[in-house]
């Protein structure tokens, strides 16, 4: 620590100020958006599931009976 200490002793108090925001602010945005990530991967493969899921379905009812009365 009293090397982290004396390597930054040089800069002025604000710049350290401005230095710990920055890297604080980025390991929050790059914790916020792990979970994004993680949760997006997961969607587009599930969302592949349904889609292929959906192509197997066949109706139920024959193409020309499929509206109301006629």
């Amino acid at each position: 620590m009293t090397g982290v200490m004396t390597a930054l002793s040089g800069y002025e108090p604000w710049a350290l100020v401005r230095l710990a925001a920055l890297v604080g602010l980025g390991l929050v945005l790059a914790l916020a958006t792990l979970p994004l990530l993680v949760l997006g991967l997961l969607g587009v493969r599930s969302l592949a599931a349904i889609q292929r899921a959906a192509t197997r379905i066949t109706p139920a009812v024959p193409a020309g009976r499929a509206g109301g009365v006629q």
